[in-house]
C-alpha cells in the first residue's frame, strides 16, 4: 500500500541516507588527508629520533673504510640490533644505506629475507643523495609504497656518504583509514534505524492516526448520515489539529443543513398537503400499531405507504426514504442518484441505496447506460 505513513518515512530515510552519504565522503577525505600530513610529521619525526639514538650509542665521525660503513669505531653494515631497536621504537621501517645500497635494514625482500644490497628508487637517490636534501613522502621501499622520510649521512669531510631511512607502508594507513570509516559507517547505520523506527512511530501517532479518523468518521457520515458521527478529539500538529475542527464544523454544518431541509417535509407530510403518507418511526408504530381490520395495502399504494406494516431493511430510516419520496413525486420520469442527491442534501452512494431498495420493491426500474468510458450510469424510472 502507497500509504502517507510509508511515503514520508522512505523520504527521510531517503534524506538521512543521502546526507550521512555525503557527510561520510567528506569525513573520509578530511581523515585521508589528515592521514597523509600526519604521516609525514610522524616520519620526519621518527628520522629524527633515529639519528639522536644513532649518535648517542655510537659516538663519533662517519666514514667508510674498505667498502665498509662505520659509525665512529661500530661497524654498520650487517648490523640488524640498531634498526630493529628503532623498528620496535617507532612501528616504521628503519635503513641505513651506503651511497645507494642498504646495509643495515628491516625492509624484507620478497622472499623474506632482509633486502640488504637493495638500493632506493632515483627519485629518492636524485633529492638526498644528489641534491643533500631530506627527501619525504611516498616512494617505492622493494616494491612496495610507504610514507617515507630519507636524510643524508655526511662524513668528518661532509661529503654525502650515504642515507638513513624510516617509513611505514601505505597499507597501514589504508587499514587506520578503512577500520575507521567501519566504525564510523556501523554507528551511522544504527542511527539511521533509530531514526527510522522514531519516525514510523511519530507519522503513526501524530499523523496517520488522525487521518485515519478523519476517514472513518468520513465514511458513516456517507452510510448512516452526520447523527451517528461524535466530534473527532484527535491530536496532532497544528495543520492536522485544524483540519479536525473543520472536519467538525462541516459536520455540524451538514447536520443543521440537514435539519433545514427535513423539517418542511415533515410538516408538510402531517399536514397532508404533499399527498405522501409519511413513514413512522418505530416509536409510532409500538404506539399505533396497524390494525388487521384495515385489510391489505392496494397494489397502487404510494412506496412510503406500502411500510406502514413493517419496519424498513437496516441501514436505512424513515426520515431520508420520504425525502427520496418526495423528490419522485416532482421528478421527471428519469434520474440519476447524482440529481436524487442534490436535491435533499444527502450523498451519491446513500440516495443510491434507497433507490435500489425501491427498485427491488417494485417501485422503480433501472436501466443501465454505457458510455465509451468508464462505468455504466444508473438510469431510475418511474413506474407509469
Amino acid at each position: 500500500m502507497n500509504s502517507i505513513q510509508r511515503q514520508l518515512t522512505l523520504l527521510l530515510i531517503g534524506f538521512m541516507v543521502i546526507l550521512t552519504a555525503a557527510l561520510v565522503a567528506a569525513a573520509v577525505w578530511q581523515i585521508r588527508e589528515k592521514a597523509v600530513v600526519a604521516a609525514v610529521e610522524k616520519a620526519q619525526s621518527d628520522l629524527n629520533t633515529f639519528e639522536a639514538i644513532l649518535d648517542l650509542k655510537y659516538p663519533g665521525q662517519w666514514h667508510v673504510d674498505g667498502g665498509v660503513l662505520y659509525k665512529g669505531n661500530t661497524r654498520i653494515n650487517g648490523n640488524d640490533e640498531i634498526v630493529d631497536y628503532i623498528s620496535r621504537l617507532t612501528g616504521d621501517t628503519c635503513t641505513i644505506f651506503l651511497g645507494n645500497k642498504r646495509v643495515a635494514t628491516t625492509v624484507r625482500a620478497v622472499g623474506g629475507q632482509r633486502a640488504i644490497g637493495t638500493a632506493a628508487s632515483d627519485v629518492v637517490k636524485k633529492v638526498v643523495l644528489q641534491n643533500g636534501g631530506v627527501y619525504t613522502g611516498d616512494a617505492d621501499v622493494v616494491g612496495e609504497i610507504h610514507q617515507t622520510a630519507y636524510k643524508p649521512i655526511r662524513d668528518g669531510n661532509s661529503s654525502i656518504i650515504g642515507m638513513i631511512y624510516v617509513g611505514a607502508s601505505h597499507e597501514f594507513y589504508r587499514q587506520l583509514l578503512y577500520g575507521t570509516l567501519k566504525n564510523m559507517s556501523f554507528v551511522i547505520i544504527c542511527l539511521i534505524i533509530l531514526f527510522s523506527v522514531a519516525i514510523r512511530l511519530y507519522v503513526e501517532l501524530r499523523i496517520v492516526r488522525p487521518l485515519k479518523e478523519l476517514t472513518r468518521d468520513a465514511w458513516n457520515i456517507s452510510a448512516n448520515g452526520a447523527r451517528s458521527v461524535n466530534p473527532v478529539t484527535a491530536l496532532g500538529p497544528y495543520e492536522i489539529t485544524e483540519l479536525v475542527k473543520a472536519f467538525n464544523q462541516m459536520v455540524e454544518s451538514f447536520s443543521a443543513l440537514r435539519k433545514q431541509i427535513l423539517t418542511p417535509f415533515v410538516q408538510e407530510s402531517a399536514a397532508g398537503k404533499g399527498g405522501i403518507s409519511p413513514v413512522p418511526d418505530k416509536e409510532s408504530l409500538a404506539v399505533e400499531p396497524p390494525s388487521s381490520s384495515d385489510g391489505p395495502v392496494p397494489a397502487d399504494a404510494s412506496p412510503s405507504d406500502k411500510y406502514l406494516q413493517g419496519m424498513l431493511p437496516k441501514g436505512l430510516n424513515q426520515v431520508t426514504l420520504n425525502l427520496v419520496i418526495g423528490f419522485l413525486e416532482q421528478a421527471e420520469t428519469c434520474f440519476t442518484a447524482e440529481e436524487v442527491s442534490l436535491q435533499i442534501n444527502v450523498t451519491r452512494v446513500t440516495a443510491m441505496r434507497y433507490l435500489d431498495f425501491l427498485v427491488d420493491q417494485g417501485h422503480l426500474q433501472l436501466d443501465l447506460r454505457h458510455g465509451s468510458v468508464g462505468r455504466p450510469v444508473k438510469i431510475y424510472k418511474r413506474k407509469m
